[in-house]
């Protein structure tokens, strides 16, 4: 990562995070809580056998100096017969009006998952489903001027489940929801 102390003129030299995995994935957005904490969620390849791709928070105190993990991978089963393809990847985040944070990774089993955290970020609840259909496409959301919370999916089946079609593309169909 880089960032810039002057509103974008000009940027710190480019620095290497590691956290502690041989790679991570894509990071869908980063976001910064109420007290200032930045917050990057990453899927990374774990040693797991059963759903190998995991999802973590690392988040920074320091605008993005250094950096810390929390304390345990948001994992999950999902069944996938390809080990590459199984577990939690790209998570999407943000603070709720209560104070938890709420991670949303996508899955191959058709649906988005989630967890939350109530101690900002150190621990994660076990990811669940949510009621969110999905294709193996990560989730975007954002907060909106009102303070509501927009997501934006993928609403269609996954492998196995009657997909949503438009000429060969089975991502076409975007959804929202506030």
């Amino acid at each position: 990562h880089c960032r810039s102390r002057d509103g974008g003129k000009t940027w710190d030299e480019v620095q290497d995070v590691l956290f502690g995995y041989e790679y991570t994935g894509s990071s869908n957005g980063a976001f910064q809580t109420r007290n200032g904490r930045i917050f990057v969620p990453i899927s990374a390849l774990s040693n797991r056998k059963v759903g190998a791709w995991v999802s973590v928070c690392p988040y920074s105190d320091d605008n993005g100096a250094t950096w810390k993990m929390p304390e345990q991978e948001i994992t999950m089963n999902t069944g996938a017969a390809d080990w590459y393809e199984g577990g939690a990847v790209e998570p999407v985040g943000i603070e709720l009006k209560d104070g938890r944070l709420w991670l949303l990774p996508r899955s191959q089993d058709g649906f988005q998952w989630e967890s939350f955290s109530q101690d900002h970020g150190r621990t994660w609840t076990p990811a669940r489903h949510t009621r969110f259909i999905s294709n193996q496409s990560a989730m975007s959301i954002l907060r909106l001027k009102d303070g509501r919370l927009l997501l934006l999916w993928n609403n269609c089946g996954a492998e196995g489940l009657l997909p949503i079609k438009w000429g060969n593309a089975e991502r076409a169909v975007l959804a929202w929801a506030i």
